[in-house]
């Protein structure tokens, strides 16, 4: 379309003046490549060259009981079931019943304000009228679980085995799965089943123990400050070692990933592969090509990646707000998700609807129909009945303030060296580029970039999320069988 008259006559008539403006535009634009490049990679070439790590960050688990430490833990393992007293349940229909007014939303504004009240009502009429707890107890037991005392604390874990009869010599392998937040590992249930389940096409199975990060439904809360991921991270590592098991896969996620990824940090030589749909990498190499991908997207990222990437930048952006404050002042937010249920089922659905696919913001449902609204209840009434909504908020606080030995020990500009498996689901809330990702897990055996899913796979997309597990574990141990067999050789060769 030709340009107006009067802005097509400026043109022409002032060429010598476009021509330069133009050019310097050009030069600018030059400049600017050329000052990011030459900074980034000197800042790489110098990370790589004396920014790594030549050990593992030396932390001792601390003790986080009520009482004062006298003697060590009882390392018994108790069988542990759901029983919530029908008083606790008479407390909430009584909250419930008693729900001030929700204030209108605006027009039109679906859940881009939060969730959406009018929307809210329906999902609290459904509470009050046809979710019933004791009916859902059964099924929230149908897993083994059980208790153990770790650092003055009593642990909550799934143990989950296959079946003896369908393993038929078939390797059973352990996998830890840890959990995120608000999912919890009632999050885990539709997830558990696929992998303990044998598949002809594998020869191996999971024995999948799934712990709940303390402070966090039935697991107790420490009482003393200082509990932060890597903390966790010890604490898990040694379930799994009185459990038995001194090689062990890990599976995790969110918060979870935080923790997972400071467990095979830590405890290398245990952790046979590392696998998470949320990997992150914040090593110094990451944060350079990181802000590369930004700065030159054509470079860095695939031409259908990049949108995903600019989008994400502005989602994370709206999403960081509720992780700043949890950070900060956690007991704040407690106070209202504590008292009143309302509150905190508006807080989880919120995080269900936006965190799953940003553009259900839209929605005034905010698309939450994609899940099982039993699911949901599920997940928040184990949050309100354990009156834990405060102590699992802490540990964004208790990991991130200055100090803490995830901070000291500097556990996110750290490598991951074991075997690693990513896998993104298209509307993950924090897409990283590959470029990325590979300096923050050197060994990265397996990424997949999915064209469906969120931030809640496990809920949402269960099978796909435990195929791509499968996969990773079988490269995994391809891997592993040709630099044992590349071993053997060489000793022989050497004798």
């Amino acid at each position: 379309m030709p340009l107006p008259y009067p802005l097509n006559w400026w043109f022409l008539t002032h060429r010598r003046i476009n021509l330069i403006i133009l050019t310097v535009v050009f030069v600018y634009q030059i400049f600017n490549l050329i000052i990011d490049v030459t900074i980034t990679s000197s800042l790489g070439y110098y990370f790589w060259m004396y920014g790594g790590y030549s050990k593992p960050p030396i932390v001792d688990l601390k003790y986080f009981g009520q009482e004062p430490q006298v003697f060590d833990d009882d390392y018994s393992i108790k069988p542990f079931k759901i029983d919530i007293p029908e008083s606790d349940l008479k407390n909430l229909k009584e909250k419930l019943a008693n729900t001030r007014e929700l204030f209108p939303p605006l027009t039109g504004v679906g859940f881009n304000y939060g969730s959406n009240s009018d929307y809210l009502k329906t999902f609290l009429e459904f509470w009050k009228t046809k979710y019933n707890w004791k009916e859902r107890e059964p099924y929230l037991n149908l897993f083994p679980q059980f208790t153990t005392k770790i650092a003055g604390l009593n642990i909550h874990f799934l143990h989950v085995k296959p079946n003896k009869t369908l393993v038929k010599g078939k390797e059973v392998l352990p996998m830890l799965l840890i959990h995120g937040w608000p999912g919890y590992v009632r999050g885990l249930y539709h997830l558990i089943p696929l992998l303990t389940t044998p598949m002809e096409s594998h020869d191996f199975v999971f024995e999948v123990i799934a712990p709940s990060i303390p402070g966090n439904g039935f697991s107790d809360a420490p009482k003393v400050a200082g509990l932060d991921a890597a903390q966790i991270s010890i604490m898990f590592h040694h379930l799994m070692y009185r459990l038995g098991f001194d090689k062990y896969y890990i599976h995790a996620s969110d918060m979870g990933a935080i923790i997972g990824q400071s467990q095979a940090i830590l405890h290398k030589e245990w952790v046979l592969g590392y696998h998470s749909n949320v990997c992150i990498a914040l090593t110094r190499l990451s944060l350079v090509f990181l802000y590369l991908s930004i700065r030159i997207p054509f470079l860095f990222l695939d031409e259908a990646k990049k949108h995903i990437y600019r989008d994400n930048l502005w989602n994370l952006q709206q999403e960081f707000g509720f992780f700043h404050y949890s950070a900060t002042k956690p007991d704040t937010l407690g106070v209202a998700f504590s008292d009143s249920p309302a509150a905190l089922a508006g807080l989880v659905l919120e995080k269900f609807s936006t965190w799953s696919n940003p553009k259900r913001r839209l929605h005034y449902d905010g698309v939450l129909k994609a899940f099982d609204e039993n699911d949901l209840l599920d997940i928040i009434m184990i949050y309100w009945l354990t009156n834990s909504v405060t102590t699992s908020l802490r540990f964004w606080k208790e990991t991130f303030k200055p100090g803490s030995d995830f901070i000291s020990g500097e556990f996110m500009l750290r490598e991951v060296m074991v075997p690693a498996g990513c896998v993104w689901f298209s509307h993950e809330i924090a897409y990283t580029p590959l470029w990325a990702l590979e300096q923050a897990f050197p060994n990265l055996l397996t990424l997949n970039y999915l064209n469906e899913g969120g931030h809640f796979p496990a809920i949402e997309k269960p099978l796909r999320l435990s195929d791509d597990i499968w996969n990773f574990v079988e490269k995994a141990r391809e891997v592993a069988e040709e630099r044992t067999n590349q071993d053997d050789l060489s000793i022989r060769n050497e004798l």
